[in-house]
């Protein structure tokens, strides 16, 4: 979720630094496997793959693992690309810097031997850089705040600068105050695609409870919400059946009788979501008896 609301821009080789040099020394992608004194400057590398979506000219070269949990991240995202990148300089980095820690190690088990992760996580560039760094979007945070700007995440300039930017704030003009925020504004409502970042703890996936970037507009017409992996359920499964009739819950039993009959097979491979899908088939045959 955190890569749909903000990522790195692709650094060009004749690109500065955002500390105005050449070659930066506070960012930095260190090796996940050893303690080397050997540090890569994460600005000047180039993206791990040269796939169409990923080239230089693209804002998000960057390969989004897409794993639901950490624990499959090995056996999803490594199975599938640590042949193609053994002989390529693979740069990682997550929010905090902890989960890179393990991947690159779980990448250079693999045989991937180029393997570096930006020390620290966004958390860290974005507290030495904030919006004037190649990070672009807002920043996922472990608490009821969400997300915040890259900004709001520097401390001397937080503290600072918070007048200087108020009366700033007060003399452009609205127009220019758009222009500014829709140009960092990276995630994409899931329903109608237009530009969105604004993140709530209450905008959830009703089957796993995971976050959901959702315009207000879409917000609106939904009584529940679908995550992008349950999509296909957005017809048939819902957390309140109170407001459905008995017809109504009988075609959202036969939908995912269905899912459960010829999506979700093998058993053994599904074993999981099969669970899921029986629960909620019991809890609407229990609400049909009820009416």
């Amino acid at each position: 979720f955190e890569h749909s609301i903000g990522h790195f821009l692709h650094p060009h080789s004749n690109t500065i630094t955002p500390d105005g040099s050449s070659d930066s020394t506070d960012a930095k992608a260190t090796s996940a496997s050893c303690n080397s004194n050997s540090n890569n400057d994460i600005l000047q590398s180039k993206t791990a793959i040269d796939e169409p979506e990923n080239n230089p000219s693209s804002p998000t070269p960057a390969i989004n693992p897409n794993t639901v949990t950490f624990s499959h991240f090995d056996s999803n995202f490594c199975s599938q690309y640590s042949e193609t990148l053994k002989d390529k300089k693979v740069l990682m980095y997550c929010t905090g810097g902890i989960r890179c820690v393990k991947a690159s190690a779980m990448l250079k088990q693999r045989g991937v031997e180029d393997v570096s992760h930006l020390s620290g996580g966004i958390h860290r560039y974005v507290e030495r850089y904030g919006s004037q760094g190649f990070y672009k979007g807002k920043v996922f945070v472990f608490d009821q705040r969400v997300a915040l700007d890259p900004d709001a995440m520097v401390p001397s300039q937080h503290a600072d600068t918070a007048g200087e930017e108020e009366s700033e704030d007060m003399a452009m003009n609205d127009e220019a105050k758009d222009e500014r925020q829709s140009t960092n504004v990276v995630g994409k409502c899931l329903e109608c695609k237009v530009p969105c970042d604004q993140i709530s703890g209450a905008i959830l996936c009703t089957v796993c409870r995971d976050l959901i970037l959702l315009c207000a507009s879409c917000r609106s017409s939904m009584n529940e919400y679908h995550c992008e992996r349950h999509q296909p359920w957005k017809t048939s499964y819902f957390t309140f059946l109170e407001r459905f009739s008995a017809d109504e819950l009988r075609k959202q039993h036969e939908e995912l009788k269905t899912m459960y009959d010829t999506t979700y097979v093998p058993a053994k491979e599904h074993k999981n979501v099969r669970k899921t899908l029986r629960k909620q088939m019991d809890k609407i045959t229990a609400r049909i008896k009820a009416l």
